[in-house]
């Protein structure tokens, strides 16, 4: 894959996030939905953490030399456990996924079904805010758009 992206194109952890998604558990309490897995990758390495969490979220901290975080949002497009009908799950950053880069330096990479998103902590608002950029790539082709939200 050629998405122009560093860590996207990078096979060996490209693998591991794809492996993450497509291996997640499914989670006992809720059937019909996966937990999110996540971790930290390591480009000199190539070697990513890999640990389980919730259906809804995935504690992951850092490790030393840890080029950048992932995780996946392996139910987008499903009804949120617990919330109103018609509150689904998103492919997108969440909130706390925002506020979570927002203290992060090393990128953090979301992925899932069809997109991967890069979070970066970017610069200070006028408010004295953390600012977060996002960049969307098609996890199935070079065309880096995101779709409508």
């Amino acid at each position: 894959m050629d998405t122009g992206d560093k860590n996207a194109d990078n096979l060996a952890i490209r693998q591991q996030w794809e492996s993450a998604y497509k291996t997640a558990p499914a989670d006992p309490a809720n059937p019909g939905y996966v937990l999110e897995v996540g971790g930290w990758c390591t480009t000199s390495t190539g070697t990513c953490t890999r640990v389980l969490g919730t259906v809804m979220q995935v504690n992951i901290s850092r490790g030393e030399g840890a080029s950048m975080a992932y995780h996946t949002h392996g139910n987008a497009g499903k009804q949120a456990v617990g919330q109103p009908d018609g509150v689904n799950y998103e492919a997108h950053p969440s909130d706390q996924d925002v506020i979570n880069q927002g203290e992060r330096k090393p990128p953090s990479y979301i992925i899932g079904p069809n997109t991967i998103y890069r979070l970066e902590r970017g610069g200070w608002d006028d408010n004295g805010n953390r600012q977060v950029k996002f960049t969307c790539l098609n996890r199935w082709t070079t065309v880096n758009a995101c779709p409508p939200q």
